[in-house]
């Protein structure tokens, strides 16, 4: 069986044996099954939308939990690009255990309830807590960045 996640063989209760690499192409016919590499090996790269994205969190990409990766991108992406704020919502869904990183990198509290917001990205009054008063900068003083 080939399928493009780990996770594929987990429903089916079947044992994951390595991952096609990058430029190889594996052939089953009657000959039986082969690896061939018709192309020349040039230097290897992925595609970041698999990590970011594409893949299910319990996936393995490159021998890593594309969750792990999820959350170091977000506590990168913390280090790199530091907001005022008072939480981090996820979205998409994609997007919680990057959240996640994010707030583990700094003192920010994450929620994946986005209901608290109105269409502007303003906090509702009426809905918000006082503890989650807006998704970036202050209530008074929002960012534009966000």
């Amino acid at each position: 069986m080939f399928a493009s996640e780990s996770t594929s063989f987990d429903l089916i209760e079947a044992e994951f044996m390595r991952e096609v690499e990058p430029g190889e192409m594996v052939v089953v016919d009657a000959k039986g099954l082969r690896s061939v590499r018709p192309f020349t090996e040039e230097g290897r790269r992925f595609c970041v939308f698999e990590h970011v994205y594409f893949a299910r969190p319990d996936s393995i990409i490159d021998g890593r939990s594309v969750h792990r990766v999820r959350e170091a991108l977000g506590q990168q992406l913390a280090k790199e690009h530091p907001v005022e704020a008072d939480v981090v919502i996820a979205v998409p869904d994609s997007g919680t255990a990057a959240a996640i990183g994010y707030s583990h990198a700094t003192a920010f509290a994450t929620t994946r309830d986005s209901s608290a917001l109105t269409t502007s990205g303003a906090p509702s009054s009426s809905r918000s807590s006082p503890s989650a008063t807006s998704v970036c900068g202050s209530s008074s003083t929002p960012s534009a960045r966000c």
